[in-house]
């Protein structure tokens, strides 16, 4: 082997490795190193490629070392071909240090050592790991707004919009979450959906009195109800308010539900 490269260190071998436009990502023992950079000098005197510093270092020991030796007088002291003089620089590193001679492919699964096989299990773990967590981080965004939605739901924001007519899936999916939240959630929306529809109810026949009256008055709970009704609607008005007041329904959902009903229930 050229002295020249066995002197240089693995940092030097690497640089004139990049130097050459070759990669050194596969190559992990100094053998494999100093053979890639027998290949980075044929590459670079055949091809007639730019040389960067360390190659220039390199090629100019070898060429005094050429000069300092004596001239071939015999057939078999011929210099043999560069291509032929590196690829055997390349085998003799390897021989040196006692390993096969291996081409490893990054990342195809044809390792050339144990540490190759290391980092590419280590690889393949990041990557599943990487990929759970993409899934759970999926699975909690869509769990958070089911749950803003139900709040928003629940709150009554979207009360303003029931008497366009709108329909609205009172049903819900508490029975099948089975969670003691939703079901509250669910409790409390049915009963703002009774008296919105109380309140869908009272307006069609407000507007219907007041479209036949001639004074043009507001119409109450009075006059849509008589006697036996009003003491009935107001008996059931105040059985739903105190279950109501009992539930498991936290202060602000209780004026919201509240807010929501009065507000289409003119005086």
């Amino acid at each position: 082997m050229d002295m020249s490269i066995k002197t240089l260190s693995l940092k030097e071998l690497r640089g004139l490795i990049s130097e050459s436009g070759l990669s050194s990502a596969d190559c992990f023992e100094k053998a494999e190193l100093q053979q890639r950079v027998g290949e980075a000098l044929v590459r670079l005197k055949t091809d007639g490629a730019a040389v960067g510093p360390i190659a220039a270092r390199v090629l100019k020991a070898e060429a005094e070392a050429t000069e300092q030796q004596a001239p071939a007088t015999h057939k078999e002291d011929t210099p043999q071909p560069l291509e032929q003089e590196y690829e055997a620089v390349g085998s003799e590193s390897a021989e040196g240090e006692g390993e096969e001679v291996i081409d490893p492919t990054p990342f195809s699964g044809v390792q050339a050592d144990e540490s190759s096989a290391a980092i590419e299990a280590r690889r393949a773990e990041l990557i599943a790991t990487i990929l759970s967590v993409r899934e759970a981080r999926a699975t909690a965004e869509k769990n958070v707004a089911a749950l803003h939605l139900k709040a928003e739901q629940a709150s009554g924001g979207w009360s303003s919009e029931l008497l366009d007519g709108d329909e609205l899936d009172v049903k819900g999916d508490a029975a099948e979450a089975g969670d003691p939240t939703a079901a509250a959630i669910e409790a409390k929306r049915a009963e703002v959906m009774a008296r919105v529809a109380a309140a869908r109810a009272a307006q069609a026949l407000a507007e219907a009195a007041k479209g036949s009256s001639s004074q043009g008055r507001k119409v109450n709970l009075d006059d849509l109800l008589d006697e036996s009704g009003r003491k009935a609607a107001e008996k059931a008005l105040a059985e739903k308010s105190s279950k109501f007041e009992s539930s498991t329904l936290d202060k602000d959902y209780r004026m919201q539900a509240e807010f929501g009903a009065k507000k289409f229930i003119k005086p």
